[in-house]
Formats: C-alpha cells, sequence, structure tokens
C-alpha cells in the first residue's frame, strides 16, 4: 500500500536555493527513514501474530469456556505478561535432543 501526500515544506525568505534543497532532501530522508520503520514494525508485528496466534486459540478456547473475572481482565490489559530477558533464557534451555540452542 503506498499513499501519497502533498505537503508543503516552508523556508526563510532569506534561504538559498542551495538551503531550500538541503531541507527538501533532509524532509524526504525523514519520511523515508519514517515509512522504512512503519514497513519494518508491520513485518514485526505480522511475524509475532503468525507465532503466537496458534499459542492463543486454546487460550480464547478456555476463556470462552470459564470466562474470567472482568477485574483479572484489567490486570491482564495493564501488565507485560512477557520480559525479553526470560524470553531469551528460554533459547539457552536444553531442547528434546538434549542439546542447548545457541
Amino acid at each position: 500500500m503506498t499513499d501519497t501526500a502533498e505537503f508543503e515544506i516552508s523556508v526563510r525568505d532569506d534561504a538559498t536555493q542551495a538551503d531550500r534543497e538541503n531541507a527538501e532532501r533532509s524532509v524526504a530522508a525523514l519520511v523515508a527513514r519514517s515509512v522504512s520503520a512503519v514497513a519494518q514494525e508491520r513485518a514485526a508485528e505480522a511475524d509475532l501474530a503468525e507465532l503466537t496466534d496458534p499459542l492463543r486459540r486454546p487460550f480464547m478456547k478456555l476463556i470462552q469456556e470459564a470466562p474470567p473475572s472482568p477485574e483479572t481482565l484489567e490486570k491482564l490489559r495493564t501488565h507485560q505478561l512477557m520480559q525479553a530477558y526470560k524470553m531469551d533464557a528460554l533459547w539457552s534451555c536444553p531442547q528434546k535432543t538434549g542439546h542447548a540452542q545457541v
């Protein structure tokens, strides 16, 4: 999806042509970096969804069968359930083969 938007860069009246061109290049570079960052974030979110959806389905079934209290759901919404450093520790745990994942 490529959205285009038009915008105008305002520069001082006494700015040289070189200053104007530099400002335009600078803004274009900032926009390009932002577009790239958003694309990377969306790709990361899609990858995470692909990994977590199979894990989420059994939990959703349990919740639908016996819904937790509203207070419990609110606590879950406001807490980070996984810390990165704890997830990293899982990689160093021995696998079923008896080898450590490196």
